[in-house]
């Protein structure tokens, strides 16, 4: 099973509810062989996992029952090997994401991965640098492509996941002829809304992670 996600999206919460709402294990953290890829040169200031699938990646990915969530880029190749496949797309804004990254550097729950916004301030100064370094036009890319992908895919957008988290869960479940779980609130995973408060939730549930699949504790 694949949920593919652009960063920031709260896919790591979406990811552990469905997991424990079905008994599945899943996984954030699987990586593969292939080069990164050179349609999104800026993705990698950021994030990893932008690597390029090869055929037997994309076929485990899309056909384990391990529930995997991942940062797959819509590359040509990529969006070519998981044409035919099952999968669940969570989209974002990515000028909410630039706000997102502000808040996880300022809490601490999600520290920058690149220098690139040293010396940023406000949330028009992370935007402006987000966009100097090509970084906000590869999330744009990422969102517009998986948007436009002509193959199997359901798509979640970020405002509704938040907004009626029961009503995505039960869409998702049908997607994946899974059993209605009629679960109505998301479990908060690396959540930077509650200011000073931030750091100590994140790390009271970061232990939990690679085994959602157990009873919640």
């Amino acid at each position: 099973m694949l949920l593919i996600a652009i960063p920031k999206s709260a896919s790591t919460a979406l990811m552990e509810t469905l997991a424990r709402a079905h008994g599945l294990r899943c996984d954030m953290w699987r990586k593969w062989p292939g080069e990164c890829s050179h349609e999104f040169p800026a993705f990698h200031l950021q994030h990893s996992y932008g690597w390029e699938l090869d055929p037997a990646t994309a076929d485990e990915l899309a056909s384990s029952p391990t529930l995997f969530k991942l940062h797959i880029l819509p590359s040509t190749n990529n969006q070519a090997l998981l044409h035919a496949l099952p999968k669940v797309i969570l989209l974002r804004d990515p000028d909410d994401i630039v706000r997102a990254y502000r808040r996880g550097q300022e809490t601490g729950v999600y520290r920058q991965k690149t220098a690139a916004f040293d010396g940023c301030v406000t949330d028009g100064d992370w935007s402006a640098r987000a966009r100097e370094v090509g970084l906000h036009q590869d999330l744009t890319a990422f969102r517009d492509r998986w948007l436009a992908h002509p193959g199997g895919k359901h798509i979640v957008h970020y405002e509704d996941l938040v907004h009626n988290p029961q009503g995505v869960m039960a869409g998702i479940e049908r997607y994946w002829s899974l059993p209605a779980s009629g679960v109505t609130e998301l479990l908060k995973r690396k959540y930077t809304r509650l200011g000073d408060r931030s750091l100590a939730e994140h790390n009271a549930t970061k232990a939990l992670w690679k085994e959602p699949g157990r009873d919640a504790g």
